[in-house]
């Protein structure tokens, strides 16, 4: 019975050991797989982080800045020429209306002064001609005055014209944000083309 006890103990001690060994050596195989994973890490990190990779990294972020804001200048290049045009053509239209009406104005009176003055005397024929001298004379000064208040008020109202169709060509989906000031600036310092441009057209 005793040596039953003794042979069993052995067993038991000997599958214990065997287990502690064998649970040692899984725990060296783990500990060597994780410092060879750590090693992995490590090398990729530094590769990742290189010189090189950051320079790359850096030169194809600018290389897309630059094609955007390139992208982004031509098409509000286009569309401030279109507006321009659109702005030239609505107040050309605004003040041939203002100069006709004003022409025909002028014109009905004299036509009137003239079949008024049909059947009277040399003097008065002559008198006539230079009130409608006068007349003449007068309109093309109150022409000359309507010209100068038109582009005054256009002067006084240039930004918010501007502003306006600015919006209307680049729709209402468009976000300005910071660029909006800067828009605005460049469109001020051409602020006395476009007026010349306008004048020229009256």
């Amino acid at each position: 019975m005793e040596l039953m006890f003794v042979a069993l103990s052995i067993a038991i001690i000997g599958v214990l050991v065997w287990t502690v060994w064998r649970l040692a050596k899984i725990q060296r195989q783990l500990n060597a797989y994780t410092n060879y994973v750590n090693q992995l890490q490590d090398k990729a990190t530094e590769e990742v982080l290189s010189e090189e990779f950051l320079n790359q990294m850096r030169n194809r972020a600018q290389l897309e800045l630059t094609n955007t804001v390139k992208s982004m200048d031509q098409q509000l290049q286009q569309s401030l020429g279109k507006s321009h045009q659109q702005l030239l053509n609505n107040i050309e239209q605004q003040a041939a209306q203002i100069i006709n009406g004003e022409l025909e104005k002028y014109q009905q009176t004299i036509a009137e002064a003239r079949n008024s003055a049909a059947n009277v005397s040399q003097e008065t024929e002559k008198q006539l001609e230079e009130s409608q001298k006068d007349i003449q004379e007068k309109a093309q000064a109150a022409i000359q005055e309507e010209k100068k208040q038109l582009s005054q008020r256009l002067d006084d109202k240039l930004g918010d014209i501007i502003t306006h169709y600015l919006l209307e060509a680049l729709g209402e989906h468009v976000d300005l944000g910071s660029q909006k000031d800067y828009i605005i600036s460049g469109l001020e310092s051409r602020k006395e083309e476009i007026k010349r441009d306008i004048n020229d057209a009256f």
